[in-house]
């Protein structure tokens, strides 16, 4: 009879020890599900900053383009051209929210007066530079991010950017013709999960329409 006990007892001890393992595994499995939920909301708050100050930018650059008539797959035509925006590879630190991102005002209308009836004009690339400057100020909102960098290009390839040795190549490839593109690409660069985790890159892409 005790040794029949004895039996019972072990085996009821190594249920709880099975039930405390499954328990301590499913305990992991939730925590580490709550990881990953927390990291693609912030790549999805990520990607929805960088694509409303993108839509901006090209909203602003809508407004203020040089008119130019180029041969097209359609012969000549008449398409808008963004010289004052087109920018190489340009840095934008991540913790640089200070003043000498923010716009400037721009000084030609500060010189109205009502006497002349006439103010100084305000040149295109005054207010293409002043654009800029909000666009690289909303980038500087990404959380998380340890390297931003942007370029606005003519493309006619539509390639996606790309990260090496910690510089972006925007692999824009303009045909010369009036089919080529205005593109602003925008790469980031976020943080591992820990110290030993790689760090996870980001493009995005708009097209400007011409």
């Amino acid at each position: 009879m005790t040794n029949l006990q004895n039996k019972q007892m072990g085996s009821t001890l190594v249920e709880v020890i099975v039930s405390v393992f499954l328990l301590t595994f499913g305990v992991l499995g939730l925590m580490a599900a709550q990881l990953r939920s927390v990291a693609s909301l912030s790549e999805a708050e990520n990607r929805n900053a960088v694509a409303l100050a993108a839509e901006n930018l090209a909203d602003g650059m809508q407004m203020n383009p040089s008119v130019q008539r180029l041969v097209t797959t359609n012969g000549l035509n008449i398409v808008r051209r963004y010289p004052d925006y087109i920018r190489g590879v340009t840095k934008v630190n991540p913790l640089d929210a200070a003043a000498n991102k923010l716009p400037t005002p721009l000084t030609g209308a500060s010189s109205w007066t009502a006497d002349s009836g006439s103010r100084d004009a305000i040149t295109k690339a005054q207010v293409a530079e002043n654009q800029l400057r909000i666009f690289e100020q909303g980038l500087t909102q990404l959380p998380n991010t340890v390297d931003i960098q942007y370029a606005i290009c003519l493309d006619n390839a539509s390639g996606e950017p790309t990260y090496n040795n910690g510089t972006m190549n925007p692999n824009c490839r303009p045909s010369n013709t009036g089919n080529d593109r205005t593109v602003i690409k925008v790469l980031w660069v976020v943080r591992g999960d820990n110290a030993t985790s790689a760090p996870v890159v980001f493009t995005y892409q708009l097209h400007v329409s011409q």
